[in-house]
């Protein structure tokens, strides 16, 4: 969704729901139960996503602060191991001149701020595969706050 509250000004965001699981048990070939996956959350599925944006742009400055949040996630098929969840927040902040007839017009200064708050974290889960119980965890972390600035120049 998206709000236009001013001209030069929006809120947007969404939102997404996950309530998917495994609808049997692993069994082997002659029926023996070898996971207990019935009923058990999807590994690297997380129940809850949800970003949001305040943004603005008058021509000249323009930024965005952005929130991304991502529930829990197991990485094992029993459920019994998972990473929390995480929130990040990014900031995006810029100029651009205007200058007619000049070299200057059409440049740009921006500077990005990700993970503003050096939030530990992670990432990526199962990068070596899944397991079905226990700790054999292949979790990788991820990026601490990292600060870009660029300068560009658009020709007419």
């Amino acid at each position: 969704a998206t709000w236009h509250f001013w001209d030069k000004a929006w809120l947007s965001g969404s939102y997404a729901y996950n309530a998917s699981t495994y609808d049997d048990d692993v069994v082997n070939g002659s029926g023996t139960v070898i996971m207990h996956t019935k009923d058990k959350t999807t590994v690297d599925a997380p129940k809850h996503i949800l970003n949001a944006a305040l943004n603005y742009d008058n021509g000249t400055l323009f930024g965005n602060v952005d929130v991304s949040y991502m529930s829990k996630r197991y990485f094992t098929y029993e459920n019994d191991q998972s990473v929390g969840g995480r929130t990040l927040v990014s900031l995006t902040a810029g100029y651009r001149l205007n200058e007619t007839d000049t070299l200057a017009d059409g440049l740009e200064l921006q500077v990005n701020v990700e993970n503003l708050f050096d939030e530990k974290y992670i990432s990526t889960i199962g990068s070596n595969g899944f397991g079905a119980n226990g700790d054999n965890q292949t979790l990788l972390p991820g990026s601490p706050r990292a600060v870009f600035v660029s300068l560009k120049k658009q020709f007419p």
